[in-house]
């Protein structure tokens, strides 16, 4: 398990919101990663798809 804070609050001009949030020390090796931001929605991935790349999971 691993888990990081919500960082660099962006109000955008279509009136939503952006925030980063880094997750440092995710083990690798799994078959699939599952991101959840503030009890929301689970969200499932491959390792893949989160290797160097930018994960944009919306919340509404």
């Amino acid at each position: 398990m691993a888990a990081g804070r919500l960082t660099d609050a962006r109000a955008l001009t279509d009136g939503t919101c952006r925030f980063w949030f880094p997750v440092p020390r995710v083990p690798t090796g799994q078959d699939a990663y599952l991101v959840m931001v503030a009890d929301r929605d689970t969200r499932q991935y491959a390792e893949q798809e989160l290797a160097g790349a930018l994960v944009s999971p919306r919340l509404d």
